[in-house]
């Protein structure tokens, strides 16, 4: 969607359970397209916060990032996101004011039970500047932008907007 030009929104649930995984795989699909269409993604609050910190987590990854570890190299991808710009981490929506561009991806977790301030930000955004957007819901949430996703749904479901 958005090498087509389109926004992704990607809300996850409040542990922001498989962010690192999600951002990685994004990030190896948007690094296969062409220079001109590589959307860049933005990670806010509690995702960012946890993708800043992964790299620490080493100790108890995988046997193939633990020896990328031991051979100097980072053991996730998200640091080579990070350095490339590809990827920025932000903890509030004020930090984007520099760097935001559209299309884009963002992730984002809003607080279990509370309003998803976040989501319905660029939802809301995206509306009013008439950019196509999707919504995709990768997991089980706890309250959604839209309210249409609960933990009972699929793993993954669309809402074009």
């Amino acid at each position: 969607a958005a090498a087509a030009g389109q926004c992704v929104l990607l809300p996850v649930g409040p542990d922001c359970a498989g962010v690192i995984e999600l951002t990685e795989a994004l990030g190896h699909a948007v690094a296969k397209r062409s220079p001109g269409t590589q959307a860049p993604m933005f990670a806010v609050g509690s995702p960012a916060q946890l993708l800043r910190r992964c790299a620490s987590f080493s100790e108890w990854s995988h046997g193939d990032r633990a020896a990328r570890v031991n051979a100097g190299a980072s053991p996730y991808l998200i640091e080579e996101l990070v350095a490339t710009d590809r990827l920025v981490l932000a903890d509030s929506l004020h930090e984007l004011a520099d760097t935001y561009s559209e299309p884009c991806i963002v992730i984002a977790a809003d607080p279990p039970g509370g309003v998803p301030v976040v989501a319905r930000h660029f939802q809301a955004r995206w509306k009013a500047t008439g950019m196509v957007f999707q919504t995709i819901f990768t997991g089980s949430l706890s309250g959604t932008a839209t309210g249409e996703a609960s933990s009972s749904q699929p793993s993954c479901s669309t809402i074009d907007g």
